[in-house]
């Protein structure tokens, strides 16, 4: 399913077996985009989407401690969004400490599905954005974001990507999501909304 709530076919589902070290490829419904994997009783799934050009969501499933006669079914809806030329998207579980570089391990799920949809798509080269929110220097608010950015790349490179597929950017708060410009009174979540880490496509 995309980000609009569509079926989305010709995806290919992939169901990896952490337990036992299996996997199983499915391609969905072209009509609903539906599909229907059978799991084993007592394992950890991992289970993603790979289409061209689309990144997608991870899920986690487990079939421990449930019993066949009360449970038939795990249902799950698996998100992918395609990653157009230019279009940002934005990746919502990348964390830092406060003025800090250094990535959070909350980071490691839309870090998953970003090394899969490169892994995926070996011929996207992508910019790595980093915004900060209105608070602290313009100055010191660049260098972080610049800083921030560039651990990203790292991770990405440690986890097999080519560094020369990845530009890093740190555009401080100088693309703010919202109005919270330096001198306005905002809450903390609206602060937040500016702390975002995005990627776009810039080659393929």
């Amino acid at each position: 399913m995309n980000l609009s709530r569509q079926p989305e076919g010709d995806v290919t589902i992939s169901t990896v077996n952490a337990t036992h070290s299996t996997t199983v490829t499915q391609q969905n419904q072209l009509n609903d985009g539906s599909f229907n994997i059978p799991l084993e009783a007592e394992s950890e799934f991992t289970i993603s989407g790979k289409k061209a050009g689309y990144i997608s969501n991870i899920e986690k499933v487990s079939t421990k401690g449930l019993n066949r006669s009360a449970t038939l079914y795990v249902k799950l809806e698996l998100a992918i969004e395609e990653a157009k030329v230019g279009q940002s998207i934005v990746l919502n579980n990348i964390y830092y400490n406060s003025g800090s570089t250094k990535i959070r391990p909350e980071a490691s799920s839309d870090l998953e599905k970003l090394i899969k949809f490169l892994k995926d798509n070996p011929e996207f080269t992508i910019e790595i954005a980093s915004h900060t929110d209105s608070r602290g220097s313009d100055a010191t608010n660049l260098i972080l974001s610049q800083a921030r950015a560039q651990e990203v790349v790292n991770y990405l490179q440690k986890n097999g990507i080519n560094k020369n597929r990845l530009i890093p950017k740190g555009y401080g708060e100088t693309r703010l999501f919202n109005g919270c410009a330096n001198g306005v009174n905002c809450t903390e979540a609206q602060h937040a909304q500016n702390r975002r880490t995005e990627f776009k496509v810039i080659t393929n």
